[in-house]
């Protein structure tokens, strides 16, 4: 079995090919070992070490895929709100944005996703939230205010259980003026 953390060093190698840019790619503190506002800290001291190493706002993309998809979001609120400089935009892939998983998709796409069933999302959810609201925007950012963020791309099958996360996203991102 590869390790995922070796998948996503590859990616970020592709991506820095095909960009023809610098692209660091962040290990961060995960569940269960960790639990939150872990995740969030290691990210937010990460993209600060990039202001600190001299890189533009302007010149950061930040993203993220699935839990990194959300915690791209979560990162995101979390400069805002504490007036740090946003990156350029953000790209986030099948964003897991709810925790309390309340998009249809979880039960509409049950039999369709390859990969990730609503019964897995509860239990790691479980272990995310260790007591936590479910619905504090930097646990599950679909609950949070999109107003002042970058401009956001989202991406996501059609067959995925994290669908509709994606979806409602887009649609708060749309009325923030972010696509």
């Amino acid at each position: 079995m590869v390790e995922q953390s070796s998948v996503y060093k590859y990616i970020t190698a592709e991506l820095a090919h095909a960009a023809q840019a610098e692209t660091y790619a962040l290990e961060y503190r995960i569940t269960p070992d960790h639990h939150h506002p872990a995740a969030l800290d290691d990210a937010y001291k990460g993209y600060l070490a990039l202001l600190e190493k001299g890189i533009s706002p302007k010149d950061i993309f930040v993203a993220g895929d699935s839990a990194g998809g959300g915690l791209t979001l979560a990162l995101l609120m979390k400069l805002r709100d504490e007036d740090k400089p946003l990156p350029r935009a953000a790209i986030v892939l099948s964003p897991w944005a709810d925790l309390t998983h309340s998009g249809e998709s979880m039960i509409t796409r049950a039999d369709l996703d390859p990969i990730i069933t609503k019964g897995a999302a509860v239990f790691m959810a479980s272990l995310v939230l260790k007591g936590q609201s479910a619905k504090d925007p930097l646990i599950s950012p679909l609950f949070g205010n999109y107003d002042g963020l970058p401009p956001l791309m989202i991406l996501v099958g059609g067959r995925e259980v994290l669908f509709d996360d994606s979806v409602r996203v887009s649609d708060k991102a749309k009325k923030a003026g972010l696509m």
